[in-house]
């Protein structure tokens, strides 16, 4: 099925114009604000934050809600910066109107969208839902949707804000100014040896696609049925139930073991079944699935075990101790799997 993309306004007489894209059906990630020229300028704050934060920065998390404990209803929840312990979320998005079903990564455009992918068991397809980033609170509607998409997980932002989806069989790049999202290109077909993504990140001006037990690497502007520049798989690789992947400014790369609860880095050429540089374990990983890096080399981890985003400034993150830690009955944290900040 091809991917449709559906555009509405926020005003009571919504207007809507869709676009049959041509291309594969298939796309998901997140998107580093500090990457592939979006990085910001360091701002000064009040003490309270975090080095490397802006005081105007706010953390945007997908919760899942569907495993173990979880309480079946999916949400967005939103976080300034300075959170940590207990913190109540300053906005939530959950509801029915929301079409959130199955919800996996989250990433905000330059723009103010926030985008949102939705496995969406249940229904014919997958999608990608967007929303106004920010305060937005309640059982809103979204005003644009992108559908016709085969198990969409991670979504990101690359060189000119340009949307790349992960599904499960290929990633799919649209174009994303002025309220329009046209395919551009697609990476997919057998040479690419693409089989299930999860999370989606882009920096360098590649894309990062985790695989369970791989991370694949290709230029952002791969296109068609390509093999990806860089494929980390194998058994030197420690890498088991990838789910999260991330790269900081150095081009290192970052991912998270799901089941064995840690870290794994590799440097940024890292091929092939390559040993890692590093391994980092602690009590602030349970779980971890999606992992964040901020254009300041914050680290951003997503625990779905115990309901947590463990935060870890630059420089930090190879001692396992994170400098705050978001989690508590007030959070509303409930299976958190994607975290993006911006």
């Amino acid at each position: 099925m091809a991917p449709t993309v559906r555009l509405f306004s926020l005003s009571a007489a919504a207007f809507a114009v869709s676009a049959a894209m041509a291309g594969c059906g298939g796309g998901a990630t997140s998107v580093p604000a500090g990457n592939d020229g979006l990085r910001p300028a360091a701002r000064s704050g009040p003490a309270s934050r975090l080095p490397g934060q802006a005081s105007s920065a706010l953390i945007y998390v997908a919760n899942h809600s569907a495993f173990g404990s979880g309480s079946g209803t999916p949400s967005i929840t939103v976080y300034p910066a300075s959170a940590n312990g207990d913190a109540t979320p300053v906005a939530t998005l959950s509801g029915p109107a929301t079409r959130e079903n199955q919800i996996q990564f989250v990433a905000v455009d330059q723009l103010g969208t926030l985008w949102v992918s939705n496995v969406a068991q249940g229904e014919a397809s997958g999608y990608v839902t967007g929303f106004v980033a920010g305060h937005q609170s309640g059982n809103v509607a979204p005003q644009y949707l992108i559908s016709g998409l085969n198990s969409p997980e991670g979504v990101a932002l690359g060189p000119s804000d340009a949307l790349a989806v992960g599904t499960i069989d290929s990633v799919n790049v649209y174009t994303n100014r002025h309220a329009r999202q046209d395919l551009k290109h697609s990476i997919a077909g057998s040479n690419t040896q693409i089989l299930n993504t999860y999370e989606v990140f882009s920096a360098h001006h590649k894309l990062y696609l985790a695989e369970q037990d791989a991370v694949y690497v290709f230029p952002f502007k791969a296109d068609g049925n390509v093999a990806p520049a860089q494929l980390i798989s194998g058994t030197a690789t420690m890498l088991q139930d990838v789910l999260g992947v991330a790269s900081d400014s150095t081009g290192a790369i970052d991912a998270t073991n799901l089941n064995a609860d840690d870290i794994v880095e590799f440097a940024k050429d890292a091929n092939g079944d390559a040993v890692p540089t590093g391994v980092v374990t602690g009590n602030a990983f349970d779980q971890p699935w999606g992992i964040f890096i901020d254009g300041n080399d914050t680290v951003y981890v997503a625990n779905e075990g115990n309901n947590s985003i463990a935060i870890f400034p630059a420089g930090t993150l190879a001692t396992g101790i994170p400098s705050a830690t978001i989690s508590g009955a007030d959070t509303g944290l409930d299976n958190p799997i994607g975290v993006f900040v911006r």
